[in-house]
C-alpha cells in the first residue's frame, strides 16, 4: 500500500496484520479505516487499541480475532488496500 499524504489530516486507523514468514513491511497485509467514511470499523479499532494497551488482555484478543481479521482482509482486499504492491 502506498500511503497518501492527504490522509494525514483525516482521522484514520491503519491495521497491520503480520504472519509468520513475513520479513518486511512491504509483505504485510493492512487495512485503513477512516472515521468519516467507515465509522463503525474505525471505532472498533480505536476501542481495540485501548483494550490492547492492557498487556493481560492483548495476547488473548489477538488469538481470538486474528483469523477473522485476515479473512475479512482477504475477502475485501481491493476495498481495503486499493491495490497490491
Amino acid at each position: 500500500m502506498i500511503y497518501n499524504p492527504q490522509w494525514n489530516g483525516m482521522d484514520h486507523v491503519k491495521a497491520d496484520f503480520y504472519n509468520e514468514g513475513i520479513t518486511s513491511n512491504m509483505d504485510c497485509r493492512c487495512m485503513l479505516f477512516f472515521a468519516n467514511s467507515d465509522a463503525d470499523n474505525y471505532n472498533f479499532f480505536v476501542q481495540r487499541y485501548e483494550y490492547l494497551r492492557d498487556p493481560r488482555r492483548s495476547a488473548k484478543l489477538i488469538r481470538e480475532n486474528r483469523d477473522k481479521w485476515l479473512a475479512e482482509w482477504e475477502q475485501n482486499r481491493e476495498y481495503y488496500s486499493g491495490h497490491d504492491t
